[in-house]
């Protein structure tokens, strides 16, 4: 699904969250999930940490606390390309699991009056974005936008 045009930007960067707030994508930062990954592959331990230094890596591109970062959960899989590829792993008692290939931090903000507020989400997807995929979107548009904000006045 792609994001919705937004006339006052005049480019697709818009999205509509269940509660009806319209917010636009302000920051979109992309890279491999597993970027310098050398050997082997992940265990649920390793994507614990690599989701941490997400967070991080969020916070400081963003300026922000690490506690402001929303991470939508991602799903997790026993396999890499398809199901079976890594029963090869499991045979030799490593047991691999293996998050989306693309890790997204997109800074999303709004403006009401004379107040702005932002909400800076983690989501992962198997292909760069856009279009940010249709799961990822629908977990966005469900963000209970007041309860994660930071709000500032310019």
């Amino acid at each position: 699904m792609n994001l919705e045009y937004d006339s006052i930007w005049p480019c697709h960067c818009s999205i509509r969250l269940n509660c009806g707030r319209e917010i636009i994508l302000e920051v979109l930062h992309q890279e491999l999930t597993y970027r310098g990954l050398m050997l082997g592959s992940p265990t649920s331990e390793t994507n614990d940490m690599t989701i941490k230094r997400f967070v991080t890596i969020a916070a400081n591109l963003c300026h922000i606390l690490d506690q402001s970062v929303v991470v939508i959960e991602p799903p997790r899989r026993s396999y890499l390309r398809e199901p079976g590829d890594m029963d090869s792993h499991r045979r030799r008692g490593w047991v691999s699991e293996w998050l989306p290939m693309v890790a997204c931090i997109g800074q999303f903000g709004t403006c009401e009056g004379k107040l702005e507020s932002f909400v800076v989400i983690i989501w992962f997807q198997d292909e760069f974005a856009p279009p940010i995929s249709d799961l990822s979107l629908e977990q966005i548009k469900s963000i209970d936008w007041d309860e994660n904000t930071v709000v500032y006045e310019p």
